[in-house]
Parts: C-alpha cells; sequence; structure tokens
C-alpha cells in the first residue's frame, strides 16, 4: 500500500515576510513625513495668510471708498494707512495695536497702496505709481505676490 503523505504548508515563506515588512516601512516613511512639519512653518503659514487677507482688506478699503489705503512695511513690522498718508495710521480689524510684526527672521521696507475705485497696487503712499512689475514681499519664508493692475493676492 502506498501511503499518502500528508504535508501541511503553513506560515509563510520568507518572501512574503520580507514584502510585506518592506510595503509597511513604505508606508510609514510617507504617514510620518506627511505629520512631521515644524511649529515655525505653520506659524509662519498662519502669519502669511493673515497679512494676504489684510492686503485684500486695504484694496477694499480703497475700491469702496474715495480714499488711498495701503499698508506701510517698515523693518519688522507693518501697519495699515489711510489718505495717501502713512502717518494716518487705522487699526486693522482684529489687531489690538497699530503696528503688527513680522514673522521673525523677516524685514521688509516698502510701501503698498490701492488707488480709489479700481484697487491697483501702488508702490507709493499717495497711490499716484501704479506698479509697473507684480508687487513680491517675501516673508517668513513664503512669497506674497500682488498682480499689477489687478491687485489680485494668489
Amino acid at each position: 500500500m502506498m501511503s499518502k503523505l500528508i504535508t501541511a504548508n503553513r506560515g509563510f515563506t520568507l518572501i512574503e515576510i520580507i514584502s510585506v515588512l518592506l510595503v509597511i516601512g513604505i508606508l510609514s516613511a510617507v504617514a510620518i513625513s506627511r505629520m512631521v512639519f515644524s511649529h515655525q512653518d505653520v506659524d509662519n503659514t498662519a502669519r502669511v495668510e493673515k497679512l494676504k487677507t489684510q492686503l485684500r482688506y486695504a484694496q477694499s478699503r480703497a475700491m469702496n471708498t474715495d480714499e488711498i489705503w495701503g499698508i506701510e512695511f517698515s523693518g519688522t513690522s507693518y501697519h495699515l494707512f489711510n489718505g495717501g498718508n502713512v502717518s494716518n495710521t487705522v487699526h486693522l480689524p482684529g489687531e489690538d495695536s497699530v503696528n503688527i510684526s513680522l514673522p521673525s527672521g523677516t524685514s521688509i521696507t516698502q510701501t503698498v497702496s490701492f488707488d480709489k475705485n479700481r484697487g491697483r497696487p501702488c508702490t507709493d503712499a499717495a497711490g499716484t505709481t501704479p506698479a509697473t512689475n507684480d508687487i513680491t514681499l517675501n516673508v517668513g519664508g513664503k512669497t506674497i505676490r500682488i498682480v499689477r493692475n489687478t491687485g489680485y493676492i494668489p
């Protein structure tokens, strides 16, 4: 009589185990790299978005009033002004102080104003010199661009 040999294929081969561990390692590396970010990057991104909103606010005020509105950057801080005069400082909505600090390591010396009715960006406080190129502000390692002629801030 022939005896039947019953072989049980139990367990995994070494190649299957290595393959599964490799896939798990790749997925873990991708997940961790997406989760790891510095607190400073998040803070700077929030400040940049806030500044974009404040620039849009100045532009909106210029388009809806009969005055020039703008933001003057002086070193490590900035403030909102109206009437084409940087000395006519105005509180930005939600701010406790007239002067607002830029993120650490950022220094800008520039005036951005918006002309009446159209909201075009200008490079002077009086709103008489329209920007000939897009205005670029480097804030906290990020770039804010104000498109010439339209004032669009992407």
